[in-house]
Formats: C-alpha cells, sequence, structure tokens
C-alpha cells in the first residue's frame, strides 16, 4: 500500500463497510486512516490489484500505540469535520472517539516525561494485528481475500514476525469463515467480538 492509493481506499472503504463506525467518521477520517497505514514505519499493509485498479486491501499494526499516536496527530487538523460528521450520523460514538483520543494523549505526555530509548533494543514487534481487510464487491467470493492473507503471511515472515491476530464481530459469518479457513484459532468471545491468533512459520 502506498500513500497514492488512499484516494481509491477511501470511497472503497465506504462502500464495502456502510454504516461501520469508521465510515461514520467520515472520508476525512478515513483518509487519515489509510494514509497512516500506508506510510507509517508501525504498520505493513498490501493491496490486491486487477489490471491497476485496487480490488482489495488489508493493513496490519505491530506498534498499536505509535499507529494511534500518527493517526491522532493526523486526525486534529480534521477533527471539526469528523465532530460534525459524527454529531450529524452516530453522536454516541462521539464520547468514544474523545476517550480513544484522550488516551492517546496522556500516553504521550507519559512518554515525553520518562523518554530514554535504548538503541540496544529491536524496534520490532514479533506479533502484528490485522487491522482491516477489505474487498470491492464486484471481486467477492473470488479467492481476492485468502490470496491476500498468504500473501500478508509471507511478508510478515519475510519481515521476522512470528505471528498475527485480528478480531471480527460474533455475526460477522463471512469473515469468521474467512479467517478460520485462513488457519486462524478463536481463543475469546468476548461482548460479540470474535478474537482469533495464528503462528506464522
Amino acid at each position: 500500500m502506498e500513500a497514492l492509493d488512499v484516494s481509491a481506499l477511501v470511497p472503497l472503504h465506504a462502500e464495502v463497510f456502510q454504516g461501520y463506525n469508521s465510515t461514520i467518521m467520515g472520508a476525512g477520517y478515513l483518509r487519515n486512516l489509510y494514509q497512516t497505514l500506508a506510510c507509517h514505519t508501525a504498520c505493513i499493509s498490501i493491496v490486491a490489484l486487477d489490471r491497476g485498479k485496487i480490488v482489495g486491501w488489508i493493513g496490519g499494526v505491530w506498534d498499536w500505540l505509535s499507529f494511534q499516536r500518527a493517526l491522532a496527530w493526523r486526525n486534529i487538523t480534521g477533527a471539526p469535520v469528523i465532530f460534525l460528521s459524527l454529531l450529524k450520523n452516530r453522536p454516541r460514538l462521539l464520547a468514544k472517539v474523545f476517550s480513544s483520543f484522550l488516551t492517546v494523549v496522556l500516553e504521550l505526555v507519559q512518554r515525553f516525561e520518562v523518554r530514554k530509548v535504548d538503541s540496544s533494543k529491536p524496534a520490532i514487534s514479533l506479533q502484528t494485528a490485522l487491522l482491516v481487510i477489505g474487498v470491492d464487491p464486484k471481486y467477492q467470493k473470488r479467492g481476492v481475500s485468502q490470496s491476500m492473507m498468504e500473501n500478508f503471511d509471507r511478508l510478515l515472515l519475510s519481515r521476522g514476525f512470528t505471528g498475527i491476530s485480528v478480531s471480527t464481530s460474533a455475526n460477522n459469518e463471512a469473515g469468521n469463515r474467512a479467517f478460520q479457513k485462513a488457519g486462524y484459532t478463536l481463543y475469546r468471545t468476548d461482548d460479540g467480538i470474535n478474537y482469533y491468533s495464528k503462528g506464522l512459520a
């Protein structure tokens, strides 16, 4: 995934994930999300192409705090637009968004207070969280998601990762089937969310 892919990913995300919280937060938020996934060092993301057109994508995060911090800073400039979009479409989400943003800011303050980095330690986590996977509706049920997950696994392995985790709604039958077929193991269900993990070898 590259920065140039973002303009195509935003409308595609809105089409694939209609009614989802991330979509309701508006195009400005989605642009910031995909700019972060495409460009930040805490992220590993790929796109699937058919004759140059994006037909699927996967975004993964290995350093969650660093990713949240980068996304929060990107969204500061677009905060008024995101706020108005939420106020109009889903006001109950505002408290959750504000809470998440406040958590990131407080963690940043703590990091600045105590910051001494040991450069001898590896700067990479061995686990990756799969944040988003989507396929253009016209390309669904053609094995695109399975192919992307296989390529994503190979990419992670080549960079030294040993495991991957993902969560999805327990009601998401297609998603749950796809993850199980891709070798993920269900290890917890909580509040209607299924949590999966997979070792890479």
